[in-house]
Order: structure tokens, then C-alpha cells, then sequence
């Protein structure tokens, strides 16, 4: 396991990470518009 690949799999997670919290939010703001409390 050499340093590159360490970093790639980082940075694949970080991207993952960031994508999972924009649909998160995406999915809040729909919650919000269909069911405003």
C-alpha cells in the first residue's frame, strides 16, 4: 500500500462524503417545501 494510493482513497471518500451531505440537504429542503411545519 504505497502513499498515492492511500491518498486516492482519501480523496474518493472526501468526495463521497460531500456528496452524501448534498443530497442530505437536498433531501431537508424537499421535506421543507412538501411539509412545512
Amino acid at each position: 500500500m504505497n502513499a498515492s494510493f492511500h491518498f486516492n482513497a482519501l480523496w474518493r471518500f472526501h468526495a463521497y462524503l460531500d456528496w452524501f451531505m448534498c443530497l442530505v440537504k437536498l433531501g431537508k429542503t424537499v421535506v421543507h417545501v412538501f411539509h412545512p411545519r
